[in-house]
């Protein structure tokens, strides 16, 4: 393989990291804030989470970093239970992503009810 190729797969790899870290670290947010994890509960290990959302216990560790760094949960230290101090705040909803919703939603009950009036021959 040329060397190229393999700066290439590094890489890509290194992006599949960075995006499994920030899905692993969003998951534990949206856990934290639906209550599974209350405010005083100790996270499951790295090596556990790890296991539980199939990645490497590096991708692991990063996430519970970004938590640290969202001030979700304590400083992390090998050996310590990892513990949840603060549930984040809720986000607010994309307006425009909300909208385009609703405007799909009023598109198909248009074309629900002209398919209703044709059949009611009206």
């Amino acid at each position: 393989m040329p060397p190229h190729d393999a700066l290439a797969d590094r890489l890509l790899e290194r992006k599949r990291a960075v995006v499994k870290r920030q899905q692993v670290a969003e998951d534990l947010r949206r856990r934290i804030q639906n209550g599974e994890f209350k405010v005083g509960d100790a996270l499951p290990g790295v090596a556990d989470l790890a296991r539980y959302y199939g990645c490497s216990w590096e991708v692991a560790h990063r996430a519970v970093w970004i938590l640290h760094g969202q001030g979700l949960i304590r400083e992390p230290h090998q050996g310590l239970d990892t513990r949840v101090i603060a549930r984040p705040e809720p986000e607010e909803p994309d307006v425009r992503e909300l909208l385009g919703e609703v405007q799909e939603a009023i598109h198909s009950l248009e074309a629900k009810l002209k398919a209703l009036a044709a059949a009611l021959g009206d």
